[in-house]
């Protein structure tokens, strides 16, 4: 695998890892993520 594939990879993962922090933290509910500008910014802003 060449490097570029590499940094995706490791960039998609901590997103990944990020957005499960974030349910951890917000909680797992889509009416929480919908009104809730950190969290929704925090997922989908990155």
């Amino acid at each position: 695998m060449d490097e570029h594939n590499k940094q995706v990879l490791l960039h998609i993962y901590k997103h990944s890892s990020d957005v499960e922090e974030f349910i951890n933290r917000f909680g797992n509910s889509i009416e929480v993520f919908k009104k809730d500008r950190a969290f929704y910014n925090s997922v989908c802003m990155s």
